[in-house]
């Protein structure tokens, strides 16, 4: 996918998260200041509009991302996570080596980092419906936080009855596919790159198929784009 294509794409939609979210002052019932759920479409759109949310993030807003696939294989683990926020929380500074330690004490370390302290946390990729971990966190770091300061919350999945269970059913936002246009738009930009001539008979004669199928998905123009070059440069 090119980058270009894709921040042109979701601009507006980047804009409207990043006003319901980082211009939230008052506190929920819970304690937070907001939790945003944001539903991917078959790519990694929900990862892009957050990281570009998560970059607008004020001046002494402490930002802690957690990539959840990137940190476990398989089942949760809840210490892996909380080692994550919390080396996130003083630039790398802190490191749990120690592997017999508690969830309980890695908790307390996290809430003592936090506390009377903006922080917007982004759990970005959430796959697995064992969410215990989740609300044990957000329990901890509801009560263990007792100042007006902005606490806030993306989680991003293609799940959405996970992102339901996670933040309930309010602000949800669904990322919008791709226009007719802005898939087309990808591949002539793929099409350059490779030099061969938008006008080529391959390509006349698939383009409305291709956008067809690619169903408004990026990721899908880039794998239809690929066999279109494979089909030209390989004859097949």
């Amino acid at each position: 996918m090119d980058q270009r294509i894709i921040s042109y794409h979701y601009e507006d939609q980047v804009k409207n998260i990043v006003n319901l979210v980082l211009g939230t002052s008052e506190l929920d019932e819970e304690g937070f200041s907001k939790e945003i759920r944001i539903v991917g479409i078959g790519d990694y759109s929900e990862t892009l509009v957050a990281q570009s949310v998560f970059d607008q993030s004020p001046v002494g807003i402490v930002g802690i991302w957690i990539n959840l696939q990137a940190i476990q294989k398989g089942e949760i683990d809840f210490k892996k996570i909380l080692k994550a926020m919390l080396k996130q929380c003083d630039d790398g500074q802190r490191d749990f080596v120690d592997a017999s330690v508690e969830v309980e004490e890695l908790l307390e370390a996290l809430c003592k980092a936090l506390w009377s302290k903006s922080y917007l946390l982004v759990f970005d990729g959430i796959w697995d419906i064992n969410l215990d971990w989740y609300f044990r966190l957000k329990e901890r770091l509801q009560w263990c936080n007792k100042s007006n300061q902005s606490r806030l919350i993306i989680v991003t999945t293609r799940l959405d009855g996970v992102a339901k269970r996670m933040v309930g059913p309010n602000n949800l936002y669904r990322i919008q596919p791709f226009s007719d246009e802005d898939i087309w738009l990808n591949i002539e930009t793929f099409t350059d790159t490779f030099g061969f001539p938008l006008d080529h008979p391959i390509v006349l004669k698939t383009k409305d198929e291709i956008i067809y199928h690619c169903h408004g998905l990026p990721l899908a123009a880039t794998t239809l784009h690929t066999i279109m070059v494979n089909r030209i440069y390989g004859g097949e």
